[in-house]
């Protein structure tokens, strides 16, 4: 019995080392969807592994591995099984480490008919490697070059119609080297490409014991106060188990890498007046894009603006879209929707030190009924003299036994046709639509029935 409790413990508190997988995903358990490296113990991301395997052979596996696709979405195709051990949606990272331990480990872990058991550190696993990559970009570049010519003229308008119609081309800046002043405004890229890829110096990642959380603690706790216990009974070990069966027992917070939250991002937009680039830009996109196209993009959220590329191309060069969390896709949005607010300007330099459009946080609640169609293992017990009285009563009326129940697995959540009701939509934390307390109008225009998207 001693022996079944530190097998417990180990298996609750080694985990998996977080800097052996790259990248970091968000916690939607917390309450500002804070951005940090999640973590996994052995045993969980063992049992991850497994059910890729039982779910994919071989060359699934490879298919999905070596798919020419990001990493977002090559995740996201095989996270219906690992978010049964508790790896996040986004997880790339993580996802990977286990594609291709499931990968590189198939023959041992998969037997003829059933998968083999096995144990995390009998894993032959992938070590996380530093790359070189080699690329090109092919782009052409816009620029302005101001420059001074020298003219005699009678006057300015003769000086201007001279250099303006130049039919000799002998006032074009190459001519008139001296004191230029040159402005990139844009590029747009027109080939990107791979030429090589080298490792660089290789990371160092040793598969080491980190301490526990919270709740892991509490199990630890009471279970180390059995092993000097007397009485110890399998059915206490059991009673343990069952009250921290529905605890994180497989993850546990490190030291969070805080960024920005988009709420802090909205803030500081919303207080930053116009600057004589995103002026430039906002005319840029205005002459280089049709009406149809920017009223496309002023109704999209920004997650979907940032996602258009010929927008964000001419965007970076301006300092407006950029690498990061959030990519200023909150400020593009603000800057797409001031172009349409005002169609009539060709030039945006009368809108600098103004204000931009505001962004407003919206919430829109509802309730709903969920059912989860979970795997549970139920196991009687009874003394007994002889086996087939004893076990025929059992099988009747099994449940009449008080069963031990052993949480095997989630397999779905399902809403429950028909339950989904909208109880409540908040803009900036004021309540606009509400109905619970009637307090509001059912049918204003803040009412999501009555939305026509």
């Amino acid at each position: 019995m001693k022996d079944l409790i530190k097998n417990i413990l180990l298996e609750q508190t080694e985990m998996v080392p977080p800097e052996s997988w790259p990248g970091e995903s968000r916690d939607n358990n917390s309450e500002e969807f804070k951005w940090n490296k999640q973590s996994i113990t052995k045993a969980m991301f063992f049992k991850g592994v497994k059910l890729l395997t039982k779910h994919n052979d071989k060359t699934d596996l490879k298919n999905i591995i070596y798919s020419q696709r990001n990493m977002w979405d090559r995740s996201d195709e095989v996270h219906k099984y690992v978010k049964l051990v508790g790896v996040r949606s986004g997880s790339e990272g993580l996802t990977s480490k286990m594609l291709w331990a499931a990968y590189d480990n198939y023959s041992y872990l998969v037997g003829e008919d059933e998968i083999i058991a096995g144990k995390y550190d009998e894993l032959d696993l992938r070590p996380l490697l530093n790359y070189d990559v080699s690329m090109f970009e092919d782009s052409n570049e816009y620029k302005t070059t101001h420059y001074t010519v020298k003219i005699e003229a009678f006057d300015e308008v003769d000086a201007t119609n001279d250099v303006t119609h130049d039919e000799d081309g002998v006032y074009q800046q190459y001519d008139w080297p001296d004191n230029q002043d040159v402005e990139t405004h844009e590029y747009e890229i027109q080939d990107r490409g791979v030429l090589e890829v080298r490792k660089a110096d290789s990371k160092n990642i040793t598969e080491s014991k980190l301490k526990a959380g919270p709740e892991e603690n509490d199990i630890i706790s009471e279970l180390e106060e059995l092993l000097g216990n007397k009485e110890l009974t399998e059915k206490k070990v059991k009673s343990i188990i069952r009250k921290y069966k529905s605890k994180p027992l497989t993850e546990q917070v490190l030291k969070e890498q805080t960024v920005s939250s988009e709420a802090e991002e909205a803030a500081r937009f919303n207080q930053q007046p116009i600057t004589i680039v995103e002026a430039k830009f906002m005319t840029r996109v205005k002459l280089k894009f049709d009406t149809t196209v920017i009223a496309k993009w002023a109704a999209m959220t920004h997650y979907d603006v940032v996602e258009q590329q010929e927008l964000t191309q001419i965007a970076r060069p301006f300092g407006v879209s950029s690498s990061g969390r959030y990519n200023n896709a909150l400020r593009l949005t603000q800057l797409i929707n001031l172009i349409w607010d005002n169609m009539d300007l060709e030039d945006f330099s009368s809108l600098v030190g103004e204000s931009a459009p505001k962004l407003q946080f919206i919430e829109i609640t509802k309730h709903y009924q969920e059912v989860t169609d979970s795997t549970y293992r139920a196991t009687a017990s009874s003394w007994g003299i002889n086996y087939e009285t004893n076990a025929c009563d059992m099988k009747d009326n099994f449940w009449n036994y008080d069963p031990d129940l052993e949480h095997q697995q989630d397999d779905s959540h399902d809403v429950v046709q028909g339950s989904e009701q909208w109880v409540m939509v908040t803009v900036d934390g004021n309540v606009v639509w509400d109905d619970v307390t009637k307090e509001l109008p059912v049918d204003n225009e803040y009412s999501p029935d009555k939305l026509t998207c």
